[in-house]
């Protein structure tokens, strides 16, 4: 499935006015593709670097309207298909309210924002070069714009597709919501948004790594010929292509693909790093899911993926039921079940030194440190109390971080049958047995929306049932994930109410995010709870989230946190809190640790050389990922959480030289 191109989680911010001209370069290579873009962007940059789950990469200035330039050095061609949302934008106690907009193009070559109205009923896309020579970033009817995303799908025949035919739906003609149609071509995303900031404008400009790497991208920011930032990869680099980083020879991926190689490469292969092997999907004809081509799917991308139809067929041809998901018994939907479940118990072992985390600050709650108050609280958003969740409070007051292990169940095997009219699903015995104590739980089928509450459990005549009350749709046998949920979405409508609590790690989901957003009602004490789940699960990302001030003063730490020391630029308040082991970047991703390897890899492996991936946590040439560098260490530099670091200028000196080495 297309998703959406990986790249590094960073942060520009400019600050001076009037701003001069400056260049954004956005290139993609596959291996001989790049487009470029031209825009206005203010002097003063400083650099953040964000949690995992942040926008690709951000500049925000404060001068708008600016104009994109794109130009196609591809030997094919490159299509560009955009649109945005409905949104409000709060400046100084206003509020400023943007329709949605679809991009489309004038008579003179540019890209132009349109407003969708109630008779939109698509968007196509654009050929860059032939249709648009550049894109403007805000609408002709006033300068904001909110989340305009621009999809640039890579051909390389030139002859196999016109740009026009790929067309997405409108879902939502109000919010400007879209259908985003399948297509089996490399894409890169690229993401702005105008919007005021006190009495400034502000543009900010994302490219993103959440969902897949498809193809390499890099963003170069530039004022004449000094360069700003370089963001993304090194594509300036003939060591980079999607050969190198992404497909492996003859660009098929699967087993070939250099993530796989790397994979090989760690240590303790068979007890983590080859549960992420599948990632790499293969276009290879031999492959048992084959793709129309190769790419690396990041976990959340590759649990969540469904069967889809395409040209009389499906993607991947080896499944044949629409939307039915391709990974449900894949052991990546368990694997930070075991940390989870250690990090909640140790969380409040001690009370006389339990778990403390940073929070952000928001309206008159300031950034300060949140401490672990119990880890039996009970979870608002479960249908049946589970006295396993962790209660945090300050002054400001208290928020549950709810334990999602075991809150979720997969059934087993599948259902005998179902009476429609008694809502009575039979089983067998054996899962009779297993399952009986989920009564009083939501149980249906995530892939056809069939849910009903679980009244009981019954055995009459030598079968066994599964009574349910308030029963929604109908189910589809044909189908086979059945689960059980503790997700009390009657109450909380919305919620992935299948979602496993270790693809809630990956996506930065469910009890780390939008739970919180669903139970808090007080905004800014759900924005800080918010950022609480955010700092907890990039610790779980980068395999450290149990390295906390818990473990870490405990007699016996785990085992993998021998060499995790805290940051030597933490801020005070935060010298006490997890976050002071958190954020300190060389303990990411410890040798032999429960970390996402894909994010891992993404972040840290490397070329050598010849463009080959080096095996092992080795320090060859050439990361995969390009850092940022300013020209003037006197810029201030914050490396890890946001939340707990604070400017260290010398540090951002001695990092810019290697910098700007990799950049070449």
């Amino acid at each position: 499935m297309v998703r959406s191109i990986a790249v590094r989680t960073l942060m520009l911010t400019s600050f001076l006015a009037p701003p001069p001209l400056a260049t954004f370069f956005a290139s993609a290579k596959t291996p001989t593709e790049k487009f470029q873009a031209r825009a206005k962007a203010g002097f003063g940059i400083a650099l953040t670097y964000c949690l995992f789950f942040c926008p690709g990469a951000t500049l925000a200035q404060n001068y708008i309207p600016a104009t994109t330039a794109l130009v196609n050095l591809n030997r094919g061609k490159v299509c560009a298909i955009g649109s945005s949302m409905s949104g409000t934008f709060k400046n100084n106690n206003n509020s400023i309210n943007v329709g949605p907009y679809y991009l489309t193009k004038n008579n003179q070559q540019l890209g132009v924002w349109q407003p969708v109205t109630s008779s939109t009923q698509s968007v196509s896309a654009l050929e860059v070069g032939s249709d648009v020579t550049a894109i403007q970033t805000s609408p002709g009817d006033q300068p904001y714009i909110n989340s305009a995303v621009i999809r640039f799908f890579i051909i390389d025949n030139p002859n196999s597709k016109n740009c026009s035919d790929i067309t997405f739906t409108f879902a939502n003609t109000t919010t400007g919501a879209l259908n985003v149609s399948y297509y089996p071509y490399p894409h890169a995303l690229f993401e702005m948004s105008a919007y005021p900031q006190g009495s400034a404008s502000v543009l900010t400009v994302d490219i993103s790594n959440v969902d897949s790497f498809e193809a390499p991208l890099m963003m170069k920011v530039s004022n004449g010929s000094t360069a700003f930032a370089e963001i993304g990869n090194p594509v300036y680099s003939a060591r980079a292509a999607r050969t190198t980083m992404i497909t492996g020879p003859h660009d098929v991926g699967g087993p070939n693909s250099p993530f796989v190689v790397w994979l090989h490469g760690q240590p303790g292969y068979a007890n983590g790093p080859n549960f992420f092997a599948n990632l790499a999907l293969s276009s290879a004809p031999t492959s048992p899911e084959r793709y129309p081509y190769a790419l690396l799917q990041s976990p959340n991308g590759y649990l969540s993926a469904r069967c889809t139809p395409f040209n009389n067929g499906f993607v991947p041809p080896s499944c044949n039921l629409s939307n039915s998901l391709l990974h449900r018994s894949d052991p990546l939907n368990s694997f930070f079940d075991n940390q989870l479940t250690n990090f909640f118990s140790n969380a409040y072992a001690n009370p006389s030194a339990p778990l403390v985390v940073m929070g952000d600050a928001s309206g008159i709650i300031t950034q300060q440190p949140w401490t672990a108050t119990s880890n039996t609280a009970n979870c608002p958003i479960y249908i049946n109390p589970d006295g396993k969740s962790l209660a945090m409070t300050t002054q400001a007051g208290t928020i549950v971080i709810c334990n999602p292990v075991g809150q979720v169940v997969t059934l087993a095997g599948q259902p005998i049958g179902y009476n429609q009219q008694s809502a009575l699903v039979e089983i067998s015995q054996q899962q009779y047995l297993a399952y009986m104590k989920y009564k009083g739980w939501m149980f249906g089928q995530p892939e056809t929306g069939f849910t009903g509450t679980v009244s009981q459990f019954v055995a009459q005549g030598g079968k066994y049932y599964i009574a349910l009350i308030g029963t929604n749709g109908a189910p589809n046998l044909s189908y086979p994930v059945w689960v059980f949920s503790n997700i009390n979405v009657k109450a909380y409508s919305g919620l992935n109410w299948y979602e496993t609590a270790s693809q809630m790690v990956f996506a930065n989901d469910g009890a780390f995010n939008p739970w919180i957003a669903a139970y808090i009602s007080n905004s800014d004490l759900s924005v800080v709870a918010q950022s609480i789940g955010r700092n907890i699960v990039a610790a779980f990302s980068r395999g450290i989230a149990n390295c906390n001030n818990v473990t870490m003063a405990s007699s016996q730490p785990p085992g993998f946190s021998s060499n995790v020391t805290k940051s030597s630029t933490i801020i005070p308040m935060a010298a006490n809190a997890s976050d002071a082991y958190w954020s300190n970047e060389a303990n990411w991703y410890p040798v032999n640790g429960v970390q996402d390897y894909y994010v891992q890899y993404i972040h840290a492996a490397r070329l050598d050389n010849q463009g080959n991936i080096v095996p092992g946590p080795t320090c060859p040439h050439e990361r995969l990922l390009q850092y940022i560098y300013l020209p003037s260490p006197t810029v201030p530099f914050r490396m890890g959480l946001p939340i707990a670091t604070k400017a260290f200028r010398w540090a951002w000196a001695m990092a810019l030289d290697t910098m700007k080495t990799r950049s070449t």
